[in-house]
């Protein structure tokens, strides 16, 4: 026995065969310290690495992989050497350590001598270790070998020796299987062109060997990139935005669990899935990095089908998680739309049923109003006629009764009609007799018109555009617009003064207005002038008869011809009402009926 460095005698033992694995395309992955030291046999010790190495690079195929770890348990070192070939059945685990004995199984029948394993478990025993097979992650064998690190008690132990130089060819024909049987297994592996629309993977692994083998076999379905260790790997992380990161758990700078936390904390970085690697099977830190963020677990050695499915596994979820997050943030605006739309309708509806209590309220005014006039222009007619009945009166007086209760008559018709005109606009039933007519002569005959049934202290002036042409209108309508507006400059204007009515040409658009001098609006009553049954009652006009209607009409009648109506106010200075009328209106004609 000799002190031994275990680490590098295993390295060695791995060199020789470097040009099988160049020339086969078979990955070596090592994880193995830089140094252990035992007590034990060195040439026995390489014997056995090369034997297994030997068997196992016999039934890897081509493009396969070997994975070979050196750790220490206590007081135990623990070799571990796995391949991904076909494995060894369970019945055969025991009988393939007996001399001259091999599986029989068809797909292992590739020729040796059976001596190999046999010597293994011999030289391991020497040392009072043990050898054991199980299946590999990847399907093919494991073999793990525990041999003590100190020497049995009483054993006498030489100065400290180089490791052995790798065996010469002869020597290594005599002590293992021969090279003409190492030809591995075919496998036939369908690999993927990738492009850029596969997946993106972050691996991050100090180990070069095992980065390259991971990296192999993974570019075949993704897109990949690497970092040596946890910062490297935090700032691609940042860079790339990958789809999933394969970590592992010890590496400089930054191990596994600081990386994983420094991901957890930082929102972008958050929802990538994460799988980390360990050669710990210890469930504390296994429990530890779950609970610190990782998504998944993987003990090394393990299988690229195990890796690939864990992968595929974590990729599902994240695009079943990105597409419920657009699934909500999608539902998240329909129900903010729906609630703005809900919102808008319920301002809608507040605005409508305040319209509607406006208008309730301008009901009821109205209807307070129409009702005093009625009964008053009633009430003259009812005396006046009682009179006339009930004495005896001369011709003159006979006469002037009979003006005032053609008077109130002439009210009560006016209102009434009214009514009815109102009513059809708003059914939409009002249609019109379009016709041509000349507007300015219309104009001053409804002035001459009512200068005579005015007072001597107003006046009508008329500045009219004698280039007017003819209008196609419906006279009678019209009529009734323009006595209106001259009615109502006589009422609204109680001290007398000129009303001056304009005309003039805009284009295809006739124009004309009427000003008066008189009592004027204030802005917020101009706003409401229009509106049906609203009147406008200050202490100027209280004294002024009227229902409220006739604007609302003269409105109307104008839409109706495709024209507006608009007024220019000024309180204590009077009104200008201005309407605007297309020569050549497209209007309804109104059913001969009606």
């Amino acid at each position: 026995y000799t002190q031994v460095d275990l680490a590098q005698l295993l390295r060695i033992s791995l060199d020789y065969f470097a040009r099988l694995a160049q020339k086969r395309q078979i990955t070596v992955l090592t994880e193995i310290p830089s140094s252990l030291l035992m007590e034990g046999d060195a040439e026995k010790l390489q014997r056995i690495f090369l034997n297994i190495l030997s068997n196992a690079f016999k039934f890897t195929p081509i493009d396969g992989h070997i994975y070979c770890t050196l750790t220490q348990d206590n007081e135990h070192a623990i070799i571990r050497i796995q391949d991904n070939g076909p494995g060894i059945a369970p019945e055969f685990r025991q009988t393939i350590f007996e001399p001259f004995r091999q599986a029989k199984n068809e797909i292992l029948n590739t020729g040796g001598t059976g001596l190999g394993l046999a010597i293994v478990k011999e030289f391991v025993e020497l040392h009072l270790g043990t050898v054991s097979i199980s299946e590999s992650p990847g399907g093919g064998a494991c073999f793990t070998i525990r041999i003590p690190l100190q020497a049995p008690e009483g054993t006498s132990i030489s100065a400290s020796m180089q490791a052995p130089e790798i065996l010469s060819e002869e020597v290594y024909q005599t002590h293992t299987e021969p090279l003409s049987v190492l030809d591995p297994i075919p496998v036939h592996d369908e690999k993927l062109d990738v492009g850029p629309g596969h997946p993106l993977i972050l691996v991050i692994e100090d180990n070069p060997d095992m980065s390259r083998y991971i990296i192999r076999f993974l570019s075949t379905k993704y897109q990949t990139i690497t970092a040596v260790d946890g910062l490297e790997g935090l700032a691609k992380a940042y860079e790339t935005h990958p789809d999933l990161v394969v970590c592992d758990f010890m590496m400089p700078k930054m191990n596994g669990e600081q990386f994983v936390r420094k991901m957890q904390a930082q929102p972008e970085l958050r929802a990538i899935p994460l799988i980390m690697l360990s050669a710990h099977a210890d469930p504390t830190v296994r429990i530890q990095l779950l609970e610190a963020g990782a998504q998944d677990y993987l003990i090394k050695p393990f299988s690229p089908e195990e890796l690939y499915a864990r992968i595929a596994n974590l990729l599902v979820m994240k695009q079943a998680r990105e597409m419920l997050q657009e699934d909500l943030t999608s539902q998240n605006q329909d129900i903010i739309s729906l609630t703005n739309e809900a919102i808008m309708q319920k301002h809608e509806l507040e605005s409508v049923n305040q319209q509607l209590t406006k208008m309730s309220k301008l009901q009821q005014e109205f209807i307070s109003v129409v009702s005093h006039e009625f009964r008053t222009a009633l009430t003259g007619i009812q005396g006046f006629s009682e009179l006339l009945q009930n004495e005896d009166f001369s011709s003159d007086e006979v006469k002037d009764y009979a003006s005032d209760i053609h008077k109130d008559a002439t009210r009560l018709n006016r209102m009434i009609t009214d009514l009815l005109d109102l009513e059809r606009m708003k059914s939409g039933k009002m249609s019109l007799h379009p016709e041509p007519l000349d507007l300015n002569t219309l104009l001053i005959h409804l002035a001459e018109k009512t200068r005579l049934t005015i007072p001597s202290k107003y006046s009508i002036q008329l500045q009219l555009d004698q280039a007017l042409p003819p209008l196609n209108g419906d006279l009678d309508k019209l009529t009734q617009v323009i006595l209106n507006l001259l009615s109502n400059a006589v009422k609204y204007s109680p001290a007398g003064g000129t009303i001056l009515v304009h005309s003039h040409l805009e284009g295809d658009v006739a124009r004309f207005s009427v000003q008066d001098h008189g009592i004027g609006l204030t802005p917020e009553n101009v706003d409401r002038l229009f509106i049906p049954y609203s009147r406008i009652n200050t202490e100027e006009n209280r004294h002024i008869k009227g229902t409220g209607l006739g604007l609302a009409i003269i409105r109307e009648i104008c839409e109706l011809h495709h024209g507006k109506v608009w007024v220019e106010s000024t309180q204590g200075r009077g009104s200008t009402f201005h309407i605007t009328l297309p020569l050549h209106p497209t209007v309804d004609v109104v059913d001969a009926n009606m």
